[in-house]
């Protein structure tokens, strides 16, 4: 049973599958899963094989429609394996808690081709990235947000402004 000092250490986790490939950093073959949910903090990953725990490793995923708002977005973390288990019913195949440590938005991970955008496109894509910055140092100035939302606002300000980023590499 969870109390409510337990619950509030974990992340919200949002039940979302989507193929996901992980390596051990200082392995050159990629191993093959799928997300079974993610969070703020990591995510839990179905594969066919263990690995052991604090295994640091790469992954490359396309964060889905219901995170990404609009399309899929190629994402690179670095992390490492927190547990791996496997549970009833699971068919041959293990769990692995991976907790995220460092994560980067990056054009096209898996075809490692520089995906072209027009001028236009860009700075339509800034603009509403702007609006999206904004509204969360609005949101930031109210004091009396919870801890907990303001970290997630925090977050969503961070991964917008990294977005421009890369729109920005993307058309020079």
């Amino acid at each position: 049973m969870h109390t409510a000092a337990s619950t509030s250490r974990r992340a919200y986790r949002y039940a979302i599958r989507t193929d996901v490939r992980f390596r051990p950093v200082a392995v050159q073959n990629w191993h093959i899963g799928e997300t079974e949910n993610i969070s703020d903090t990591g995510l839990l990953v179905r594969a066919l094989e263990p690995l052991p725990l604090d295994t640091p490793i790469q992954l490359e995923l396309y964060v889905p429609v219901p995170l990404s708002g609009v399309a899929q977005v190629p994402m690179t973390c670095t992390g490492r394996v927190v547990r791996s288990f496997s549970a009833t019913g699971d068919k041959g195949l293990i769990r692995l808690a991976i907790e995220v440590q460092n994560q980067n938005m990056t054009p096209a991970v898996w075809s490692h081709q520089k995906p072209k955008a027009d001028t236009d496109t860009y700075h339509t894509l800034a603009n509403q990235l702007a609006i999206v910055v904004g509204t969360a140092e609005l949101v930031l100035a109210n004091n009396e947000l919870d801890a907990e939302t303001a970290a997630r606002i925090r977050k969503i300000k961070d991964v917008s402004m990294e977005a421009a980023t890369t729109a920005k590499k993307m058309v020079t």
